[in-house]
């Protein structure tokens, strides 16, 4: 439900071409506590003040005076993330088409009344406040996954990556464009690959294959071992699961360690076998020579 409250003061930007029609506009959006914060007639007055302005939403209407129409300003603007409610006497195909790859947030068709303003404006702005607290919240989110140790994949049922927090890109040395939308085949070592990509097609059909450990190559050819950690944990949207959680830690120092460890052990029993070997050795002379002594006795 939208909440009327949070309409009153809205910043309103109106880019119409005709003067009554914009003027019309101004005292309807007054009289529903609105805030016009200015009339414009051209694409090109709307590029030079957008930088110094905050606004919650534009009307654009589609013709406008000068070289670009409501179209083509939209496009110019888009990085400001601000709704824009195309008005507009044209509904052909071609102009609908142009318009909707601005992605807007409304269309009025000429001649519309209040009630139809309204509830345009109010639908855009809640819109876009749910897509800016839905931004902020995987904003937060991607930020504490990039903030913990644990490399973290989410993998579709093909196995295309498709996200990877970063920790999972320092592991293999590549940047998100070079990971995201790529096989997760492409980074798994030749010994793991076959196990790893079997693994995922089992967990999809609901049969858990017990995979402790992968190795991943990364970009410099070296071999990292993956420890996973257990249990299938899914992704879901709108209710249909659109893939499957990833994670663990990157155990290769932790093995090469040990593997030193395992090493100098085996290096000091072959020591200790042959310090005792040698005392051994002694004693033996040591009981020949006092036999030898005793006969000459």
């Amino acid at each position: 439900m939208i909440n009327t409250k949070n309409i009153k003061g809205q910043r309103i930007l109106i880019v119409e071409d005709e003067a009554i029609v914009a003027n019309d506009i101004k005292n309807t959006l007054e009289k529903l506590n609105y805030s016009v914060d200015g009339i414009l007639d051209t694409g090109e007055d709307v590029l030079n003040i957008i930088k110094e302005k905050k606004l919650d939403l534009i009307l654009m209407d589609v013709k406008l005076k000068g070289k670009i129409d409501g179209i083509e300003t939209a496009k110019r603007i888009k990085e400001f993330n601000i709704p824009i409610i195309y008005l507009t006497a044209y509904s052909d195909k071609k102009t609908i088409e142009r318009a909707k790859e601005t992605m807007p947030y409304g269309f009025l068709l000429k001649p519309f009344d209040n009630q139809e303003l309204n509830s345009v404006i109010q639908m855009a702005i809640y819109k876009h406040e749910a897509e800016k607290r839905l931004k902020e919240s995987e904003e937060k989110y991607r930020y504490l996954l990039d903030h913990i140790e644990e490399f973290v994949l989410i993998v579709d049922q093909s196995g295309k990556i498709l996200f990877a927090n970063k920790s999972a890109l320092q592991v293999v040395g590549r940047t998100e464009g070079e990971m995201v939308g790529k096989p997760i085949s492409d980074f798994l070592s030749k010994e793991s690959l076959l196990l790893a990509i079997e693994a995922i097609k089992s967990e999809f059909a609901g049969k858990t294959i017990d995979l402790e450990e992968v190795e991943v190559v990364n970009k410099s050819g070296e071999i990292r071992n993956l420890k996973l950690d257990p249990g299938s944990k899914f992704v879901k949207e709108e209710g249909k699961i659109i893939g499957m959680l990833i994670s663990g830690l990157d155990i290769t120092e932790q093995k090469k360690i040990n593997k030193e460890i395992e090493q100098q052990n085996i290096a000091l029993e072959k020591a200790n076998k042959l310090m005792v070997g040698r005392e051994l050795k002694m004693i033996e002379l040591k009981n020949k020579i006092k036999e030898l002594e005793n006969k000459l006795k």
